[in-house]
């Protein structure tokens, strides 16, 4: 009996409820799988939880496997290529949404990554004096060139405007504007 007919004997068999069969099937594709997701994975644990997660799609899906569409082979690398296509796309999707503010899920106890970035730029209220709360724009509307202050300007406005909070406080220490 050739390879592909003992493969789709152990197929029906497996189907018609036969754990002896199922056992066969599993100990003669559970190196290639293994090794597919190992490379996929690159850590022996991963490739393993995968090669088990192969399986279980398998066992659930004999039944879809169809002798005239291909070899068993074919179906099988199918099935574990789409499995490590989802398991990458969850995986990715996972580190994207990990927050700055939580503590790396391998050391509990380690600074979240938002403690461990230095921030070098001046504080949000650095600009605020105490005892002064006038308008603080005023430095801004002087800064800006002829039409703009007042009104409104039929161009747009291509030039920007440089410097930090201090420059614009009215001290006197305005900037000139380039256009």
């Amino acid at each position: 009996m050739e390879d592909a007919q003992v493969v789709n004997l152990l197929v029906r068999r497996c189907i018609s409820g036969d754990a002896v069969a199922w056992e066969e099937i599993v100990q003669r594709y559970n190196r290639r799988i293994y090794n597919i997701c190992y490379r996929f994975a690159g850590s022996p644990d991963d490739a393993q939880d995968l090669t088990q997660e192969v399986f279980i799609k398998m066992y659930r899906t004999l039944n879809s496997y169809d002798v005239e569409r291909g070899a068993f082979m074919t179906w099988v690398t199918t099935i574990t290529r789409n499995l490590l296509v989802d398991h990458f796309r969850k995986s990715k999707q996972d580190r994207m949404t990990d927050s700055l503010d939580s503590a790396p899920s391998e050391h509990e106890d380690a600074m979240p990554l938002s403690e461990q970035i230095p921030d070098k730029t001046a504080p949000p209220d650095s600009c605020a004096q105490p005892g002064n709360s006038g308008n603080h724009t005023s430095g801004f509307a002087k800064a800006l060139p002829g039409p703009s202050r007042g009104g409104h300007s039929a161009r747009p406005a291509r030039h920007g405007l440089q410097g930090n909070c201090h420059d614009f406080e009215g001290s006197g220490r305005d900037r000139q504007v380039e256009n």
